[in-house]
C-alpha cells in the first residue's frame, strides 16, 4: 500500500453533521454513512448555539452508541452566514 492510500478517509469512521446555515438560526442533521438518521437540532448563530450543538452531538453519540465515530461537519455554502461556525 502506498502512502497516499493510507491518507484516504474511511467513510465508516465518521458521524456526518450537515449544517443548513441562515443569518440567525442554523439547522444541523446528524447521519451515519449508511444514511441512518441520528438526530436534528436548531441552534442560534452565536457561541451559546455552537456550544449547544457540540453538547447535542456528544449526547447523540452516547445515546445511539456512536462514540467511536468522529464528528464531521459540512456547511451549506451561503457566503458569510456560516462564518461564525468556523472559529
Amino acid at each position: 500500500m502506498c502512502e497516499k492510500d493510507k491518507e484516504i478517509m474511511n467513510k465508516t469512521d465518521y458521524l456526518y453533521i450537515g449544517m443548513d446555515v441562515h443569518k440567525e438560526i442554523h439547522t444541523a442533521v446528524l447521519m451515519t454513512y449508511m444514511e441512518e438518521y441520528v438526530g436534528e437540532i436548531e441552534i442560534s448563530n452565536n457561541i451559546k448555539g455552537f456550544q449547544r450543538l457540540t453538547a447535542y452531538v456528544e449526547k447523540c453519540q452516547v445515546k445511539k452508541d456512536l462514540k467511536h465515530l468522529i464528528p464531521l461537519y459540512g456547511l451549506e455554502d451561503v457566503t458569510h452566514y456560516g462564518r461564525n461556525l468556523r472559529a
